[in-house]
This record gives C-alpha cells, structure tokens and sequence, in this order.
C-alpha cells in the first residue's frame, strides 16, 4: 500500500500522507522549542504538507482512496477462510482501478531529468482508458503538460503544487531557506506563475494562495493554470491582495460542498477501519478533532493559510501557528533515531491516538505484498526496554519474538497483544500462513 511518489526524499524532512506521520531528520527529539531554526523551518514544511493533507479535497481524496484499498483488501481477505497464503488481489468492483487513476492523474509525474526552464505549459484533455469508465459523465479528464528546455516533458499536479507550497511558506517564515530546495519539485509551481503573468508571480503570497485553492480540485494542476491563463487573457483581473483568490474562487467557483462531501467520506473511512468505539475511543477522537477544525477552517476562515504567514516568531504562545498546532493536536513526530513523540489533544491523556496508523500501514502492506517481517520491531523493543524502567512487570509488556518476522498476524492470537497483533485482530481478517 505505500506509493513511493508519495514519500518525498528523505533529506531533511518527510510527510507521509494517509498515515498522520512527520519525519525530521535530527537527533534530538522532535519537540518544538529544542530544534535548531534549521529544524525548525523543516518541521513547519512538513507540517504545511500536513494541514495540505485534512484541510484541502485533494488531500482528502488520497486518503480516500487509499482507505478505499484498505478496506476492500480487508473484505477480499475474509474470503479466505483457511487464512492468507500471500497477497491479497483487487478488482475493480469498488472503483478501486478507476479511483486510483483518477488521482494519479492529479498527482502528476516525476520529472527525472535536468532542466532550468519551462518553456510551455498547457492543458489539454485525456480519455479515460474504457476499462477503467465507471461514470458515463467520466470518459475524459483534464491534465497539465509542462514542456522543459531539456525538450521533455512532465505532467504538472499535485505533487509540484504540494511541495511549491510548502517550500513557499517555509520560505516566507524561514527566508534563510532559500536556496535550500532544488528546482523539482519545489519551485514548479513559481516558474508556471512567472511564465503566465510576472506581475502576479512577483507576489509569493498570489502564487501560495492560488496553490491552495488548487489543492480544492481534483485536477489540480490543470485548474493552476487554467486561473493563470484568464489572467493573461484579461478575463479575471490581477488580484489586488492575495486573499483576493480565494474571493474569485468562493465567489465563482466554490469549492465549499465538494470538500465537505469528501472531507465526510474521508473522516467516515479513517474511522470505519478501526471501529470499536471503546478500544479506539481516542483514535476516533482525534480523527473527529482533525476534520471539524479542517471543515471550520475552511468555511469560517478561509484566508487561514496567509493567517499563519503573519507569525513573528513561530513558537509565540499567542501566534495563529501555536493556536492552530495545539487545537488539531500534531502526528507522529519522528526523528533519524527512529524516536516518536507527539503533542497529544489532551495532556492528561495517555492512550493511542496517532500511533494506531503505523500498525494500519504495515499491515496494509503485509495484505497487498506479502510482507512478512514486521517493521515495529524496534518500537516493540524500545516500548518494553522502557516499560520495564518504569517498573512493569516482564510479563506485561510483550516481547519481540520469532513471529514477528515469520508471521507477525499470529502476534493477534496473543493475551497481551503488540501494536500490529491488536489492530490485526480488531481487524477481524484472517491469520497468514
């Protein structure tokens, strides 16, 4: 279940989409106030890819999508009775093909290849391969071709847009950072603005908003430059301000009920994976926390984006940021020592919330692939170490053992269950063999 496209390099930082998870690359603990500024403007990259991820339709259509295979991976296998014997199969039955490629489509490729420049940049309409046409009203779809110096070409989306965004934003609060981002795809989205209207690019704030409301539609890409190019063709004025995108947007183009329909399905699929309202009480909680903050944010305060852009100083206990950051709560923090933390909803809560999605990606790629070894390992180990400095007893915690890298689902059969035996087993799908 992991999309390699979706990881971006692992250089200083990362967010994994879907999974609720930052990584920055330090050695100390991922805790605000100890990084150095360096750190500090990595964190707020990744936590822009983030707040990308619950508050934007894009964001929350791959989360749909990659839930959608989840659980149809789920129901393909309770099929097999006498246990998984390697990976599950899809079909399309549930639009998982169709689904996939649609968002593909929005993503846009990698260009894997050197160049300075683009030297044009269009939309243009694509059909639908027909396997994959499940809606009549759906045989075609719009995309963005970009065409380099190097003389290839890239598909523009939501990756460039995405990372454009974030390496703005970070730019905006961390201006020693500049420099710091290679060309693909941090600066995409500038040179297409540059390339269009110069006038409009020479604000970063216009190129930021516009990135966002980009994120609101499912090709986002093509509607980028669909925007650009009214204003080259003096169909839309250049905005006074940058809030005045969002206006034109709102206004024109409101992309309010198409969010709350996929920001519903979303919170609806991260919830329906793991169901018992007891056992994952503050899990559900959290999720519920994360899309009415997203849904108030985007209907009540829909310049929030720039908002955070006004912050002095990032760590003031009064900033938009800090306001923000502890009403959402935050991910899994990460650091290169493979060392969690989090910034929890309630301090004086000490149950999962976050966490639960590590077991969930291991075994979603335990179902599509056949992956046997467990890759909680280590957290497992460092868990129970810590435990016992705590003074639990030895037979509480439970110990890494043979199973977990032969077959971690018979870690489901357990009386004290680890991370990935718990959700296995709450799961309800059949044990491999």
């Amino acid at each position: 279940m992991d999309n390699p496209s979706l990881k971006l390099q692992e250089i200083m930082g990362t967010y994994y989409p879907n999974f609720l998870e930052i990584y920055v690359n330090t050695d100390k603990a991922v805790v605000l106030h100890k990084l150095s500024k360096k750190e500090l403007g990595t964190f707020f990259h990744e936590w822009i890819h983030f707040i990308q991820d619950i508050t934007t339709s894009f964001g929350c259509y791959n989360a749909y999508v990659y839930f959608e295979s989840f659980l149809s991976l789920g129901k393909k296998a309770m099929e097999e009775k006498d246990g998984i014997s390697g990976s599950v199969s899809l079909d399309n039955s549930t639009n998982v093909f169709t689904n996939r490629y649609l968002l593909n489509n929005g993503w846009g490729s990698v260009a894997n290849f050197p160049f300075s420049a683009i030297t044009q940049c269009v939309n243009q309409s694509i059909r639908v391969p027909q396997y994959l046409v499940t809606d009549p009203s759906i045989t075609e779809i719009p995309q963005c071709l970009v065409t380099t110096d190097a003389g290839k070409t890239f598909q523009f989306g939501a990756l460039h847009i995405m990372e454009s965004m974030a390496s703005l934003c970070q730019r905006v609060l961390f201006p020693e950072s500049e420099g710091s981002h290679p060309i693909h795809p941090y600066h995409i989205a500038e040179m297409i603005a540059e390339l269009y209207s110069p006038e409009f690019a020479k604000n970063k704030l216009n190129i930021i908003a516009l990135c966002d409301v980009s994120l609101m539609c499912s090709v986002p890409g093509a509607q980028f430059v669909s925007y650009l190019a009214r204003i080259r063709n003096k169909e839309v004025p250049l905005p006074v301000c940058p809030e005045d995108i969002y206006d034109y947007y709102l206004k024109n183009h409101n992309y309010l009920p198409s969010y709350s329909e996929i920001c519903e399905k979303t919170r609806h699929h991260f919830k329906g994976v793991l169901k018992d309202p007891k056992a994952f009480a503050a899990y559900r909680t959290w999720i519920d926390n994360a899309y009415d903050v997203a849904w108030d944010l985007r209907n009540n305060h829909p310049y929030f984006i720039l908002d955070l852009l006004k912050c002095n100083n990032l760590l003031d206990a009064y900033s938009s940021f800090s306001n923000l950051f502890f009403k959402l709560g935050t991910p899994l923090l990460r650091n290169n020592q493979n060392e969690y933390n989090k910034y929890p909803l309630n301090a004086s809560n000490k149950s999962w919330d976050v966490e639960f999605m590590q077991p969930i990606k291991h075994i979603g790629n335990m179902l599509v692939g056949g992956k046997r070894s467990c890759a909680l390992k280590e957290w497992c180990r460092k868990s129970e170490e810590e435990l016992v400095k705590q003074g639990c007893s030895e037979g509480m915690p439970c110990h890494v053992d043979e199973r977990c890298d032969m077959n971690p689902s018979l870690r489901s059969l357990d009386k004290i269950r680890c991370p990935l035996g718990f959700v296995w087993y709450a799961l309800g799908i059949p044990l491999m063999k």
